[in-house]
């Protein structure tokens, strides 16, 4: 069973999320996605992406999670 991610409005750092987080707010952190990577272990993941962007930083981070992952990965861009 693949592992879907949702990447939700905009894309922010580890130590800003818990507000959007806390304010029902959608945002994306890479620490959000490392914590879904390990949970799908190795198998194929489902992204969702529909985000305005956001901190090239952790951009580059969750970028970086992504293309060290050894599974399957199928990106689905919503606009």
């Amino acid at each position: 069973m693949a592992v879907k991610i949702e990447i939700k409005g905009p894309i922010v750092s580890n130590d800003t999320a818990w507000f959007y987080h806390y304010l029902g707010w959608d945002a994306c952190c890479p620490k959000d996605i490392s914590g879904k990577l390990k949970e799908a272990d190795g198998g194929e993941v489902i992204l969702e992406i529909n985000s305005p962007g956001g901190m090239c930083s952790s951009g580059y981070e969750i970028y970086t999670l992504l293309m060290g992952y050894t599974g399957k990965i199928t990106a689905h861009v919503i606009v």
